[in-house]
């Protein structure tokens, strides 16, 4: 089973309307990760992870969806998840 990476945070405003492309997501989790949980970033790049942004989030800051990088999802789905789904990484 593949870790799931969920930002559940917003996205600072200034990361917000500078986004130069969907992958940007995926490397803000990675480092996060690094600052914050690096035994969880060690374990991450020894297994493919699947990156997950609240849908309400990317939204209002102008994110499309159909990334490869990432997949929005509700907060209803990221509860879901978080109670089921093992390894979650999220913040």
């Amino acid at each position: 089973m593949k870790p799931l990476i969920i930002l559940s945070e917003p996205l600072p405003a200034a990361t917000a309307t500078s986004l130069p492309s969907d992958s940007t997501l995926l490397l803000r989790a990675e480092a996060c990760l690094m600052l914050h949980q690096p035994d969880q970033y060690a374990w991450l790049t020894q297994h493919s992870g699947e990156c997950l942004v609240l849908a309400d989030d990317a939204t209002a800051r102008g994110v499309r969806s159909g990334s490869q990088d990432f997949h929005l999802i509700t907060m209803d789905e990221m509860v879901d998840l978080t109670l089921t789904h093992q390894p979650v990484i999220s913040w």
